[in-house]
């Protein structure tokens, strides 16, 4: 992970990342699975993403792993 973005996660009296760029999913596994399902509902069947931790694959095969899951067919 990026030393800037790991600093500012590790800085709990900064507001989450997702609060201050509203069209990002960032947070635990359930938050973004929420927010994820948000845009389900309302219709969204596609997702363009990039994760943070490039170019380690971890944020991905989580995302993966604990979320897509639900989705596929």
């Amino acid at each position: 992970m990026d030393k800037r973005i790991a600093a500012y996660l590790a800085d709990a009296s900064l507001p989450p990342l997702d609060s201050a760029i509203d069209d990002c999913l960032v947070g635990t596994p359930a938050s973004v699975a929420a927010r994820v399902r948000q845009y389900v509902d309302l219709g969204i069947s596609h997702f363009m993403l990039w994760f943070l931790d490039v170019p380690s694959l971890d944020g991905a095969r989580l995302f993966a792993d604990t979320i897509a899951k639900e989705y596929r067919t």
